[in-house]
């Protein structure tokens, strides 16, 4: 009798010779994802936090409620180093698992390989779920969110206890990625309950049991956050900004530290959500669920418009199971963020809710309205050319286009160039989250800085020739958005950079396509001067140039969690033997979870090829 690890070969041999050809057109897909999102990938602010993340013991950001996914990319960093190809490994894998976990999501759901892989096809090409491809916590969260969901089709279909605890233990990992996993985990229980009461004979009377068992996994992934909160607030009398907002307490010292923060105290405004002139859209009259919902449209139309073409064959059709879910989980999230934060990045979650109808929306468009007369493998095609041409636009939530390297990313690569012990000086035009990703492991200041450290140099004496590398923004303004409204700045940088030319040797410039425009590669020639790079030889003294670090930091914290720079402001002091204990507890959940984390990608592989 076969042994189980010789099925399992067996089974990836029939995938790789082709005997599976659904797996084998399913492997296809996800590398082909893979490819394109390797392309679209690129850096954003998010690529600091996860630099030597390990050592500061953090299990919260003080702006995230959270820190998970920032220890998942740093595992990356330890690996790679601090290279553009550590910053985007993390989004890259995950978005191509979330490929295959779409594949056995909908699967599952519909029972039918053809919906799947036409679902799983169209998360690959998705332009949305490809620009996303960037340093944030979107596409993680999605992911366990998702595996999570797919374990909760399992249970009520059987409603085995395993699937349960396979279900919580996902969303557990969501919730540390993201915290608004929760409205997730809220509407989950919701359509459970619904279920569990439909089939009431199935279920056993367990379904008090089966909630309890849920919620009670969920909240041991929570301990890590509520932890450091409950210590940081005892120690300091404070919370971060989430807790802040919710809880109302330690106000006075968190309006000092972060009062000033977009997200502090935010309110919602459900009332022009709902009716129009919402106060986070000044100026639109139109509600603000129809600005929200063109979010969505307009970054993937394709997707939006055959799952809501899914979702109406579903309810016509009386399998309204799916049809309920949907609603249970979009709705809820979709009104909170639409009403307090709505930034397109936010909705990257329709995506993973909308991707099983569409599938399905397109394999009735095919069946039914088209009666086959249009072979689905040419349908699909047209709608890759559909969205290959849609990636040439511009967004500006990523640094550059799909098809053209972004100006930062051509700066990294350059500074390679750039000795170790040089200094290099930026324009503070440039936004500061990419200064700091960019030149993280360089002796880098911002020009304002840049005559007291002469004269500080010139104090102390013993200078020495010093390479130094001055980096403009050609175009005036490098991620702010701000700068043209900042007259006095602009023409104070304008002014130090014309003394700096005409005494220093251009060594490059470096041009990028304006995030703004359409471009598509041999048909547009829209690329701008972006940066420019000179160089010269100072005198300075070299203790000066170490000394540089101390304006490392970036969006309150020290580059590096590094306490010789700065202090790291919510660490908090661990008092006693019992809070030793449940510091020492959260973290080891925490890191538990990191380790599922990583297993959770080798679990997914596991199940495709042993389904």
């Amino acid at each position: 009798m076969a042994s189980f690890y010789e099925k399992i070969v067996d089974k990836a041999l029939d995938i790789i010779f082709f005997k599976d050809k659904t797996k084998s057109y399913l492997i296809l897909i996800i590398l082909f994802g893979f490819i394109l999102r390797v392309i679209a990938a690129d850096d954003a602010n998010h690529a600091i936090r996860p630099f030597e993340i390990f050592g500061s013991g953090k299990m919260d950001i003080w702006d995230q409620s959270s820190a998970l996914w920032y220890y998942i990319e740093g595992v990356f960093y330890n690996v790679f180093g601090t290279t553009q190809l550590a910053s985007r490994f993390a989004s890259v894998l995950f978005g191509s698992m979330f490929i295959l976990l779409i594949f056995l999501f909908t699967k599952q759901i519909f029972k039918s390989d053809k919906i799947g892989l036409i679902s799983a096809f169209l998360i690959a090409i998705s332009p949305f779920h490809l620009k996303m491809s960037i340093h944030e916590l979107d596409v993680g969260a999605i992911f366990f969110i998702i595996f999570s969901a797919l374990y909760l089709f399992k249970f009520i279909e059987e409603y085995k206890r395993k699937d349960l605890i396979l279900c919580a233990l996902f969303m557990g990992i969501a919730v540390l990625v993201k915290v608004y996993a929760l409205f997730f985990m809220a509407s989950f229980i919701i359509f459970m309950l619904y279920k569990m009461n439909k089939d009431k004979e199935k279920v056993n009377g367990k379904i008090v049991k089966n909630l309890i068992i849920f919620l009670a996994i969920v909240f041991i992934f929570c301990i890590p956050t509520l932890t450091h909160n409950y210590l940081l607030y005892k120690d300091k009398g404070y919370m971060d900004l989430i807790f802040t907002n919710f809880f109302k307490m330690g106000l006075d010292k968190a309006q000092q530290l972060y009062g000033w923060g977009a997200g502090y105290m935010a309110k919602s405004d459900y009332s022009g959500f709902l009716f129009g002139h919402q106060a986070n859209f000044p100026g639109k009259a139109m509600p603000g669920f129809i600005v929200v919902f063109n979010f969505i449209l307009f970054e993937d139309p394709v997707m939006t418009i055959l799952g809501i073409l899914g979702l109406i064959v579903l309810f016509m059709n009386k399998k309204r199971d799916y049809f309920y879910f949907f609603l249970i989980s979009f709705l809820p999230i979709f009104i909170y963020l639409g009403a307090q934060i709505p930034m397109a990045k936010h909705f990257l979650f329709a995506l993973g809710l909308l991707a099983p109808v569409a599938g399905f929306g397109l394999s009735n468009l095919q069946e039914v309205i088209l009666r086959n007369k249009l072979k689905i493998k040419y349908i699909l095609i047209i709608l890759l050319i559909i969205n290959l041409v849609y990636l040439g636009r511009g967004w500006a939530g990523v640094h550059g286009h799909f098809y053209s390297e972004s100006g930062e990313g051509q700066l990294m690569r350059y500074k390679e160039n750039i000795p170790k012990n040089a200094l290099v000086v930026v324009d503070p035009r440039i936004y500061t989250g990419f200064t700091s990703w960019m030149f993280i492991d360089k002796n880098f200041i911002s020009s304002n800085y840049m005559a007291s450290l002469m004269a500080q140099s010139k104090k102390i004496g013993n200078e020495v020739a010093t390479d130094v590398y001055f980096i403009e923004c050609a175009k005036d303004d490098c991620g702010w958005g701000t700068i043209a409204e900042q007259k006095e700045l602009n023409q104070s940088v304008e002014n130090f950079f014309n003394e700096v030319k005409n005494v220093s040797i251009k060594k490059k410039v470096i041009s990028a396509i304006d995030e703004g425009n359409f471009y598509i590669p041999f048909m547009s020639k829209n690329e701008k001067e972006k940066y420019a790079i000179y160089y010269m030889s100072i005198n300075l003294n070299p203790g000066v140039i170490n000394a540089v670090k101390t304006t490392h930091s970036w969006y309150m914290y020290p580059l590096g969690y590094d306490k010789t720079i700065a202090e790291v402001f919510d660490d908090y002091v661990v008092k006693g033997p019992i809070e030793f204990l449940i510091d020492k507890l959260a973290h080891l959940i925490f890191y538990i979870s990191l380790i599922m984390a990583f297993a959770s990608v080798v679990f997914l592989i596991y199940i495709f090829i042993g389904e």
